[in-house]
């Protein structure tokens, strides 16, 4: 179950005898939805992100398909040339020349589209990673947050135990002291 800081707000406990003070449950839960309601705000940013994130990838394997139909482009384009060769046998030099141009071209697009996309992708998976650190780090602290907690309530249980141990302790000393006062008034002086 999700505990969202509506549900702590909604949540009643029964009453019962020597139960908890209020003030300080109710204390307790302001705390708990404060820390909820920041973390409810932190995970929408950090899903804003990678949503962001998402459509980043989005958009290099976009920019990926449109080179690589680029690359289809010039080698339809190459294609011509070569039929454009073998109607022409009296230009062959010069064509070919023009061919062997833009065949080296077309590989350096190659390879700067490859680069630049193996390039996109590590920044990509780089932010990836900071992202899950950050997101451990963050639990790593919210475990250590909700230990403090803990030892904060035994403490406090201890501390109230103790005062309850003292109280019982000071009632049953006034027991004993109105026994004495009741025998002295029952036994009579002479």
């Amino acid at each position: 179950m999700v505990l969202l800081p509506s549900v702590i707000v909604g949540k009643k406990f029964p009453k019962a005898f020597r139960g908890y003070a209020i003030s300080h449950v109710d204390e307790f839960l302001g705390d708990i939805i404060k820390s909820l309601e920041k973390l409810h705000k932190e995970n929408t940013i950090l899903k804003g992100q990678n949503m962001k994130l998402a459509d980043s990838n989005i958009n290099i394997k976009n920019k990926n398909a449109v080179l690589i139909e680029s690359n289809a482009s010039l080698v339809r384009e190459i294609e011509e040339f070569k039929n454009s060769l073998r109607k022409y046998k009296n230009m062959e030099n010069a064509i070919q020349n023009s061919l062997i141009s833009s065949q080296e071209m077309s590989d350096e697009i190659l390879r700067s589209a490859a680069s630049k996309a193996e390039d996109l992708e590590q920044e990509a998976k780089l932010i990836c990673r900071e992202l899950l650190e950050q997101a451990k780090h963050e639990k790593e602290q919210m475990i250590e947050q909700t230990e403090r907690a803990k030892k904060d309530l035994e403490a406090y249980r201890s501390e109230l135990k103790s005062s309850l141990v003292m109280n019982i302790e000071y009632l049953n000393n006034l027991d004993a002291e109105a026994e004495c006062i009741d025998e002295l008034w029952i036994t009579p002086t002479h």
